[in-house]
């Protein structure tokens, strides 16, 4: 086990606060363009209940001269076996914006999840109707993209970071864009959808009609804010997840 704030060695993923007493695992998916250190406040901030482990996207961050995965159930075949690893416990699976669309591939690739939580992202049935965020220019992508809000924006006005990040942001985008999902079956884990309520990135119904993926329960979640409404309310979601998770 390494030590206090270093990250548990994987191909694949992240725990940079490890917590042996912890009842379950939550394994955290991030955004088009994003990196596993995005969750590393979640794994220090959440209840000493659960313990957080984030996914390294190859193609960033400590794997920055790894090829990109363009391919979800390509992705999720290589992350399956470090899953199992971490099935002494029970696992919940959190997934934001192309993240969603990873974890409800994982879950129902890998199975046996206790709980799913999609964050900003329509079902994939409703998914019409919104502009492309990919454009062949890489001024117009960037725009796309900090008009979504976040921290973005700040990272992206740096000209020698967005040379480094635009490719990966690129294949990220065409992975979720393109996303669809091959499953005639449902889920029978909980699901929780959460966005942000001025996320014009999403709509209310679209966001609900994840329910129709599960047999089992449905919970729709909203928090004031853009489609990066999880990093203003933080803590507030931190507390929302444990609480549902550990009952």
């Amino acid at each position: 086990m390494s030590e206090q704030g270093t990250a548990r060695r994987s191909t694949w993923l992240r725990c940079y606060f490890p917590r042996p007493g912890a009842e379950l695992r939550l394994v955290c998916f991030p955004h088009a363009g994003g990196s596993a250190p995005f969750f590393r406040a979640w794994q220090q901030e959440i209840s000493e209940s659960v313990e957080v482990h984030a996914v390294a996207y190859p193609g960033r961050a400590e794997r920055f001269t790894e090829p990109l995965v363009e391919d979800a159930p390509l992705m999720v075949a290589e992350l399956a076996g470090e899953l199992e690893a971490l099935r002494d416990k029970p696992i919940a699976l959190f997934g934001h914006s192309m993240g969603a669309f990873i974890a409800y591939e994982t879950a129902q690739t890998v199975g046996g999840i206790a709980h799913l939580f999609l964050s900003g992202a329509n079902a994939p049935h409703l998914r019409s109707g919104f502009p492309t965020l990919l454009d062949p220019d890489d001024e117009v992508l960037v725009r796309n993209i900090t008009s979504l809000g976040g921290s973005a924006s700040e990272i992206l006005a740096d000209p020698e970071i967005r040379e480094l990040v635009v490719p990966a942001l690129r294949s990220d985008l065409q992975l979720a864009e393109g996303y669809v999902d091959g499953h005639s079956g449902k889920l029978s884990c909980p699901i929780t959808a959460l966005l942000g309520t001025e996320d014009d990135r999403t709509r209310l119904d679209s966001v609900r009609g994840w329910a129709e993926y599960t047999t089992g329960p449905f919970a729709l979640r909203e928090y004031q804010g853009d489609h990066f409404y999880l990093e203003e309310h933080r803590a507030d979601l931190l507390t929302e997840l444990a609480a549902t998770l550990t009952g």
